[in-house]
């Protein structure tokens, strides 16, 4: 794994971790009571953010699972993610507007690179970085994909499948 994915994958982390090395700087440095409860509500603001928006676990379990859905009849969606992945954790809202508005036409399948399944998957499709969104036919033909999560964008994709 290149660096260049290894922040991708983690760039929440690594920004969370420079936020409250910055404000422990101040801490340090004015060393009041105020100065600690502000670092203790940050670190604690930032861990309700992880929870909140984090991607959660992936929607299937194993390689073998994506083989037989992709190529099963219906187009499949899959979104590569990072549970740790700043722009991974903002695009899960919007996708799962998507999923819940054309859900019923195209199955939706999320995988976690940073398990190993996600992975192998991630290596069989060529991930650089995460989000990737990859669309597939009915047929199993990769029509598209993309990195960008825009709402819009991703509608007019699902629509050609």
């Amino acid at each position: 794994m290149s660096a260049r994915q290894i922040l991708n994958q983690n760039s929440y982390v690594l920004i969370a971790a420079l936020v409250l090395m910055v404000i422990g700087y101040f801490v340090a440095t004015f060393g009041n009571v105020t100065s600690w409860i502000g670092w203790l509500l940050a670190a604690l603001l930032l861990l309700a953010i992880h929870l909140v928006l984090r991607p959660g676990k992936g929607s299937l379990l194993s390689p073998a699972e994506l083989e037989q859905l992709v190529g099963s009849g219906s187009p499949v969606v899959l979104e590569l993610y990072s549970s740790y992945c700043l722009v991974c954790m903002a695009a899960k809202p919007v996708l799962d507007g998507i999923e819940k508005q054309v859900g019923q036409r195209v199955r939706f399948v999320r995988m976690d690179v940073a398990t190993p399944n996600g992975r192998r998957v991630a290596a069989e499709v060529g991930l650089d970085l995460v989000p990737l969104v990859v669309g597939f036919d009915a047929q199993g033909s990769e029509r598209w994909r993309t990195q960008r999560v825009n709402r819009g964008d991703l509608l007019r994709r699902i629509a050609m499948l």
